[in-house]
């Protein structure tokens, strides 16, 4: 399991995913299981503080080996970031939007 970011983020925080995730697919040379989650709704990176909830990981479609790591990278943050900002939304998590 790699975090693509580097760490857990929190829901609604965007990082940039790190270069070395598209490196070990590449030389791998194996297929990528992307995976989504609504964990940080329930379990926040800081804090004791447990919600109570269903925590819920979700497989996506493998991504098959060949693709160049621009190609790569950005359909795993596409595939990621949507499925995870739906299981989100499905948790209660309100994105906060600043005008």
């Amino acid at each position: 399991i790699i975090y693509p970011q580097g760490t857990r983020v929190a829901p609604g925080e965007k990082r940039k995913y790190k270069q070395g995730t598209g490196a070990l697919y590449q030389e791998l040379g194996q297929p990528c299981v992307p995976v989504s989650a609504n964990v940080g709704v329930l379990w926040p990176k800081r804090g004791i503080y447990r919600k109570p909830g269903t925590a819920i990981v979700e497989f996506h479609d493998p991504i098959p080996p060949g693709l160049s790591i621009n190609e790569f990278m950005e359909r795993l943050e596409t595939v990621v970031e949507t499925g995870s900002d739906a299981l989100a939304q499905e948790a209660g998590f309100q994105r906060v939007t600043k005008d």
